[in-house]
């Protein structure tokens, strides 16, 4: 396993437990209904919305030059957020290290 690996996991996997407990603590609805209260957290959840669509983005171009699947991590992406390019990032490691293909 590579350090790269290792370290997002490292940030993945405490990340998603936090997420799971604010899940079932609160619910999922109320991420985003809570972001409402205030034009501060408004802010803060349009900005995370542009930053994943980015990333979103950034994996398909990223699959598409590995010939590697992505489609599930844009869903994850969807519903889950910085989840998903954590998780694209593990499999990228995983399936294709390094093996950009290019088409010269």
């Amino acid at each position: 396993m590579t350090i790269r690996k290792i370290l997002l996991l490292a940030v993945l996997l405490p990340f998603a437990a936090f997420s799971i407990w604010v899940v079932a603590e609160y619910s999922y609805l109320a991420i985003f209904t809570d972001q409402l209260l205030k034009p501060t957290s408004l802010q803060v959840i349009i900005d995370l919305g542009i930053a994943v669509g980015l990333a979103m983005l950034w994996m398909i171009a990223d699959a598409r030059k590995r010939g590697i699947i992505v489609w599930p991590f844009l869903l994850i992406s969807l519903t889950l957020g910085s989840i998903g390019p954590l998780s694209y990032l593990i499999w990228r490691e995983t399936k294709a290290p390094g093996k950009a293909v290019t088409s010269d």
